[in-house]
């Protein structure tokens, strides 16, 4: 046959993968067949199974990546990783950050059976840069731990928030460890952490559940944030969360911690911590329609501190 170059087009499912035998009649007497793989050149939705042993990444469905650090680094601006269900572990599974884009990272069906093992070296995720455009969604993120080192990389057991304000959204927190920040840590941050449980966190020197320090505002709603090792939430310097709707119970120490901050703390449950329902030095708070009560002690206002104390229920603690 003659030499010759065609020239083709496919139009493709942008989210099919698969083997297609293509035939060409370049003549009435020359037929060529051939083999094509088509992979969708740009996916949005990157697909993380780490039952995948295949050696075959693609990032679809039927070849997903099997680490979800790989799957984060092909995603494109405004993409979505969707992780399968598993316990993931290892290099490629902690530590897990991304920039210069803003993408959505989520579990393919909840926090319950989606899990990111830190195996007590390291944190699940590192959040520098991000934003509202930016989602981490639907993972439990257990035995992380960052308390060597020096600060502030030794802080943030289960997410490390610096310069950083995504959404952590459905998520189980628990069993981290650091110097500051056991569970969540934000610094210059504002996340959204809406409708997760974080217990039975660790810092060492504050903040066992969640840390807000240097005008750190974040959305704290709809959390279960329980057992943590000593407060449930701190808030440091100039830091002014809006803390909404909670269940703040049984951490070894304060529920929340103030110190030279505002928060906007409202309709919360604050029970059975070990130490104030709410702490406030040289703070403002403004504390509205809450339940504080069974706490080692209620409320504390000490040292220029001006809350707002307004319709809440404060009983039965000792």
């Amino acid at each position: 046959s003659s030499k010759g170059t065609i020239s083709l087009t496919f139009i493709v499912d942008t989210q099919k993968t698969g083997i297609k035998l293509i035939t060409v009649n370049d003549t009435e007497e020359n037929m060529v067949t051939t083999t094509f793989l088509l992979i969708p050149s740009l996916l949005t939705i990157i697909w993380v199974d780490d039952d995948n042993t295949s050696e075959i990444e693609y990032g679809t469905k039927e070849y997903p990546y099997n680490t979800i650090q790989e799957g984060i680094n092909v995603c494109p601006d405004k993409g979505t990783v969707t992780v399968a269900n598993g316990t993931y572990t290892g290099i490629g599974n902690k530590n897990l950050s991304w920039s210069s884009k803003h993408i959505t990272v989520k579990s393919e069906n909840g926090s319950v059976t989606c899990i990111i093992d830190c195996e007590n070296s390291g944190r699940g995720f590192y959040s520098t840069g991000q934003d509202s455009r930016d989602t981490i969604e639907g993972f439990t993120i257990r035995n992380g731990y960052v308390s060597g080192g020096w600060w502030p990389n030794n802080c943030g057991g289960g997410i490390f928030c610096w310069y950083s304000s995504p959404s952590i959204l459905n998520c189980q927190i628990t069993g981290n460890s650091a110097y500051e920040g056991g569970g969540i840590y934000c610094n210059y941050s504002s996340p959204k952490i809406i409708d997760c449980i974080i217990i039975q966190n660790t810092g060492k020197y504050g903040g066992s559940g969640i840390y807000c320090y240097n005008s750190s505002s974040p959305k704290i709603a709809n959390n279960t944030i329980s057992k943590n090792g000593n407060d449930g939430i701190e808030c440091q310097y100039k830091s002014s969360p809006t803390i909404i709707n909670n269940i703040i119970s049984e951490n070894n120490d304060d529920g929340i911690s103030c110190f030279s901050s505002s928060p906007f703390i409202t309709n919360n449950i604050i029970t059975g911590n070990g130490g104030y329902g709410i702490n406030c030095y040289e703070s403002s708070p403004s504390i509205t329609n809450n339940i504080i009560s069974g706490n080692s002690y209620g409320i504390s206002c000490d040292y220029s501190s001006s809350p707002s104390i307004t319709n809440n229920i404060i009983l039965g603690n000792s």
